[in-house]
């Protein structure tokens, strides 16, 4: 078992489960695990904490408290990712109303998963950057490039055909009107 790290505030299972991904994650990243006893104070410490959107923001915490990245703006950032064991970052489900607690907490830049960037772009007021890998989050805090922006949506296509119900052979102009 993994002893060297604790995480407190009511973590569920699956929170705590997040010491695994994490460590994985961060040795995938070219980073170490910490030698030393670490605690991660999930606040606030009376809210029950589920699911892996915890994983980046334990990842990132652990990171700067063993001088691996620069800790100087990390506590201007809301961090919402799982980790796979491979050091990628997964999308979670909740984007949308989370950054929105974020930014009325105070809170105006959040990292995700590109998968969760369009959803986390919908808040105004919140810059919000992506990453592929627990490695780039580690490079933009090392002196490397910065993280990008979300991945740009295209607009959908208007797939006009051409056919419409009004074109239906034996269908009476008030029913095709009713249809429309």
């Amino acid at each position: 078992p993994i002893s060297g790290v604790t995480l407190n505030g009511l973590p569920d299972t699956s929170v705590m489960e997040s010491r695994d991904r994490v460590r994985s994650a961060l040795v995938n990243a070219g980073a170490t695990w910490p030698k030393r006893r670490a605690t991660v104070a999930l606040l606030p410490a009376d809210v029950r904490k589920s699911g892996s959107r915890f994983d980046l923001g334990i990842a990132v915490a652990l990171l700067a408290s063993t001088e691996q990245i620069r800790a100087d703006r990390l506590g201007r950032i809301a961090w919402l990712a799982e980790l796979g064991l491979d050091g990628r970052l997964r999308p979670v489900r909740g984007v949308l109303p989370s950054v929105a607690a974020l930014l009325a907490a105070g809170i105006r830049e959040v990292v995700v998963a590109p998968a969760n960037g369009a959803e986390a772009a919908l808040v105004p007021g919140v810059e919000v950057r992506c990453a592929e890998h627990l490695g780039e989050v580690v490079a933009a805090h090392t002196d490397g490039p910065p993280l990008g922006g979300p991945p740009v949506l295209a607009e959908p296509a208007d797939e006009d055909d051409g056919l419409d119900l009004h074109d239906v052979a034996g269908r009476s102009s008030r029913a095709s009107a009713a249809s429309r």
